[in-house]
Formats: C-alpha cells, structure tokens, sequence
C-alpha cells in the first residue's frame, strides 16, 4: 500500500482497537458486546501506515493520484503561508515506457504484475488472476 504521507510504499495495519468502548461493552453486556466489537474490528481493513496512522491507498490508485498532482500547487513543509508549484514531469516519456512495456497490475491491489511466466495469484495479496 501507498502512504501519501510518507510518500513511499508501507506496511499496513488495522486501525486501533477503542479500550474504553472495549472496557463499557465488557461491563454492560458481560462479554457479548466485546465478541461483536471485535468481529466488526477484525472485518476493518488493514489500511493504515504502521508510521504514520495515516490512511494509506492500493498501488494503483496512488499512480493515478500523482498523475494528477503534478499540475497541482503543494504548500511546502516548514513554510509559512508560501506555496511552491510542482514542476511538470515530463508524462509524454513516462507514458511512452509505459505502453511499450504493456504493464499489467492487479485488479485487487495495483501491484505491478512481472510477465515472467502465466501467474495465476498476485504475489502481494494473493488475488486470483486469471
């Protein structure tokens, strides 16, 4: 997954688990309430960065993110009240590779999928393929 936090690639986890409703559902509903809390917990998905807490995104989606930040103007950290203009990367060249490579990605996470030989699974989160 993609933190646009971090701006890199992450390792992800659940949000964290409530203690205080953990500890009121144990009290008012002996036991019954925390075996819900924590089906719905664990049905949560892993979705953020074990850095940052913050909301991460599939490969895929982060691609298509930055194709359309790079016109955008970004406030710069530490600044205050300036904000600097991204410079256009040059997309043509980036497309061009691209389309010659023909990549293909994973429809269920984004990761980009090697044509090394017929791959039934993704090797990240092992969707099936084909």
């Amino acid at each position: 997954m993609y933190c646009s936090n971090c701006n890199k690639e992450v390792q992800v986890k659940r949000e964290d688990i409530n203690w205080a409703i953990l500890v009121l559902l144990t009290i008012f509903t002996a036991g019954i309430g925390v075996l819900i809390y924590l089906s719905v917990y664990f049905r949560k998905p892993m979705n953020r960065c074990i850095h940052c807490n913050s909301l991460c995104y599939s490969t895929f989606n982060a691609l298509a993110s930055n194709k359309l930040r790079n016109s955008e103007t970004i406030p710069a950290a530490g600044s205050s009240g300036q904000v600097l203009t991204t410079i256009k990367k040059t997309a043509l060249k980036e497309d061009d590779s691209q389309s010659r490579k023909e990549l293909k990605y994973c429809t269920n996470c984004g990761l980009e999928i090697d044509d090394r030989g017929k791959l039934n699974f993704c090797a990240y989160c092992g969707f099936q393929l084909h």
